[in-house]
């Protein structure tokens, strides 16, 4: 029997062939065969990181993250860990993280739940530049940790600078009421 990979979900079986030999003979004289079907169970996390691909200095912006478990089994003690970038500030979230700004503890997930969370920021004014935000999703089943899930989302902040100046001329008024210059 070759070895290839199980895919979470998937059924396989397992068979045990032993022969015999009959001594002296040198032929099989019996096979016995074994059968066990086992089923592999297995959480399997996605999450994922929205944000506006532009924004301006000292405008305010939602950060989304969107997380489900698509797997076969429940996957436990779920966190989520937002890194925000420098150039922001958190107004608030729906809901409210575990650990101020940006570290929720989820809880048991069963397959085919999730949730949404949503970060308003405010961008510094005078920044420019790009806004990398990153999030991270740790999890486990009951064998232990699965590997990390992560997802970021760029927004780029431009920080137009506008200058205007004025300048006057001598005028003078005509007996209309018209001003001229000079």
């Amino acid at each position: 029997m070759s070895a290839g990979k199980i895919r979470a979900g998937q059924a396989f079986v397992e068979i045990a062939v032993q022969n015999h030999l009959e001594a002296g003979l040198r032929r099989a004289s019996a096979q016995l065969r074994a059968f066990a079907n086992t089923t592999v169970r297995n959480p399997q996390m996605t999450v994922d990181k929205t944000a506006p691909g532009t924004a301006n200095a000292n405008e305010t912006f939602m950060y989304t993250i969107t997380y489900q478990n698509t797997g076969t089994d429940t996957a436990e003690d779920v966190w989520i860990y937002e890194t925000y970038p420098a150039g922001v500030t958190v107004v608030n979230a729906n809901p409210m993280p575990t650990v101020w700004p940006g570290t929720w503890f989820v809880g048991d997930l069963a397959t085919g739940t999730g949730g949404t969370i949503f970060i308003n920021v405010t961008v510094a004014s005078g920044f420019s530049g790009t806004l990398v935000n990153e999030v991270m999703l740790s999890y486990g089943n009951t064998v232990g940790a699965m590997p990390d899930v992560y997802d970021w989302a760029n927004t780029t902040v431009a920080n137009p600078y506008l200058t205007v100046e004025k300048t006057t001329q001598p005028f003078r008024q005509t007996a209309a009421g018209i001003l001229i210059a000079g």
